[in-house]
C-alpha cells in the first residue's frame, strides 16, 4: 500500500497508529519521499534537490485551480521507460511561470499490478505517484503532485506496460524562482525519514495491532523547524503471512489520537 498525504506538524513530530483488523502484525515503511515544507495550509509535492526554507521571501508557490482539467497526457507507455509529458502551454496551462502541478492520474483497463513514478526531469530522483491494480480489476485512478521542470515538463513511467493512461491537470502552484509567498511551498529533495525494517527513524521492529510509532520530521530532510506541514508517501510492507489481511493505518500530528478502525487500508 502507498498513499501520499498532507500532515500538519506539531512540535516536529508525526504519530502512525495501526490497527490491523485481523491482529496480524505488519512491517510498516514509512517513505517520507518528496518531503515539502509548508508556511500555511497549502500543499504541494516538489522534489528538486534545494535548501528549504521556511521564511517568506516573495509571492511564489501559490496554487492556481483549474477552471477545466487541462489534458496532458493520453496514451500508452512502455514497462520501466520514462516518457516526457509537456506541461507549459498545454490546454489552458501557462507558458511559464507553472512551478508544480496537481494531477488526477488515470490507469484505464489495468493490465497488470505496479507503481506509476514521476519526476521534473532526469535530473530529479524520483517519487511514487499511485499504486495501480492491488487487488482491483478495471480503471485505477488517484490525484497526485509533481514539481514541473525548467523546461516546462515531467518525466512519467509505469512499472509495468499499460494501453491507456490519461493525466488531467487539475491546478497548479505557481513558481518560486522569485520567492516563496505565506502559505506557499518549500521544495526538498526525497528522502526517507522513517523505516521500520532497518531502524531509520524509528525503531526497527514490526509493528503489531494497535501499535504506534513517532517520529521526528522537522530538523530532518531538508525540512525547516518553521514548516507548518508536509506532504509525505507512506508505505506498508506486508510479511508473506499477512499479505492478505486487511487493516487501517492513520498518520496524524503527534499530539493526536485517532484509531481509525472504520477507515481500512
Amino acid at each position: 500500500m502507498g498513499t501520499a498525504e498532507r500532515i500538519d506538524v506539531a512540535e516536529g513530530f508525526f504519530r502512525v497508529f495501526v490497527v490491523s483488523l485481523t491482529g496480524r502484525v505488519r512491517w510498516m515503511v514509512l517513505a517520507m519521499v518528496t518531503l515539502v515544507a509548508l508556511l500555511g495550509s497549502l500543499l504541494a509535492v516538489i522534489s528538486p534537490p534545494q535548501p528549504a526554507h521556511a521564511e517568506v521571501t516573495g509571492t511564489g508557490g501559490q496554487f492556481v485551480p483549474m477552471t477545466g482539467n487541462a489534458r496532458v497526457y493520453s496514451g500508452a507507455t512502455v514497462a520501466g521507460n520514462y516518457r516526457t509529458v509537456k506541461i507549459a502551454g498545454v490546454d489552458g496551462l501557462p507558458s511559464s511561470g507553472v512551478g508544480a502541478v496537481a494531477m488526477t492520474i488515470q490507469v484505464n483497463n489495468v493490465k497488470s499490478q505496479g507503481q506509476f513514478l514521476g519526476r521534473p526531469d532526469s535530473s530529479m530522483a524520483d517519487t511514487l505517484l499511485m499504486i495501480y491494480g492491488a487487488g482491483v480489476s478495471g480503471n485505477a485512478s488517484d490525484s497526485s503532485l509533481l514539481a514541473v521542470s525548467d523546461a516546462g515538463s515531467v518525466q512519467i513511467k509505469t512499472e509495468t506496460a499499460q494501453t491507456s493512461v490519461t493525466i488531467d491537470v487539475i491546478g497548479y502552484y505557481t513558481s518560486t524562482k522569485n520567492g516563496v509567498g505565506a502559505g506557499g511551498y518549500v521544495p526538498v529533495s526525497p528522502a526517507v525519514v522513517a523505516d521500520t525494517r532497518d531502524g531509520t527513524g524509528v525503531r526497527a521492529a514490526q509493528v503489531g495491532a494497535g501499535g504506534e510509532i513517532t517520529f521526528q520530521v522537522t530538523g530532518k530532510a531538508g525540512v525547516p523547524a518553521q514548516a507548518a506541514a508536509v506532504q509525505a508517501n507512506v508505505q506498508i510492507r506486508n510479511t508473506a503471512a499477512a499479505a492478505a489481511r486487511s487493516g487501517c493505518l492513520r498518520v496524524m500530528v503527534a499530539a493526536a489520537r485517532d484509531d481509525c478502525r472504520t477507515r481500512p487500508t
